[in-house]
């Protein structure tokens, strides 16, 4: 199942005949975490996010050798127009490589009327190896598509 929604599906850009303005693709994204109280910008960190045809997404994010992770996997949705909604799901790992918490990202994007790039918002869900919710925080987004 996974190899027929990987298949090329029309590679390149948008300008490529056949294809169809969407959030498909492997985008470079970078990720602007916010004060949740004032909006201010904390941190911004690029990630690689790569949309499927069929629906799967996957995230190569920065991870730190202070704050090791997984990439995230998830999926992802047309809503309407140039709305998208995804959800992905990632891992942090102590040292010893055991799970210290997990992060379920809630994300809105918006794509550009030339197909080239979207803006977002994202909700974090950050959770104990135990599944109990810890905190929640949020970040906007802006991303530009690989060519």
């Amino acid at each position: 199942m996974l190899g027929s929604c990987l298949k090329d599906q029309g590679s390149g850009t948008p300008a490529n005949a056949g294809w169809v303005y969407s959030v498909t693709g492997t985008w470079d994204v970078s990720v602007t975490l916010r004060n949740c109280a004032t909006g201010a910008s904390l941190v911004t960190r690029r990630v690689v996010n790569t949309f499927s045809p069929c629906g799967a997404l996957f995230e190569t994010g920065t991870r730190t050798a202070s704050n090791p992770g997984s990439p995230g996997q998830g999926s992802w949705r047309h809503v309407a127009g140039n709305n998208y909604a995804a959800v992905l799901r990632f891992f942090r790992f102590n040292h010893d490589g055991s799970v210290v918490e997990t992060q379920k990202v809630t994300r809105r994007l918006d794509l550009s009327d030339d197909g080239m790039g979207f803006t977002g918002t994202a909700v974090g869900e950050v959770f104990d190896a135990n599944d109990m919710l810890i905190t929640a925080n949020w970040a906007t987004e802006t991303a530009n598509r690989f060519d």
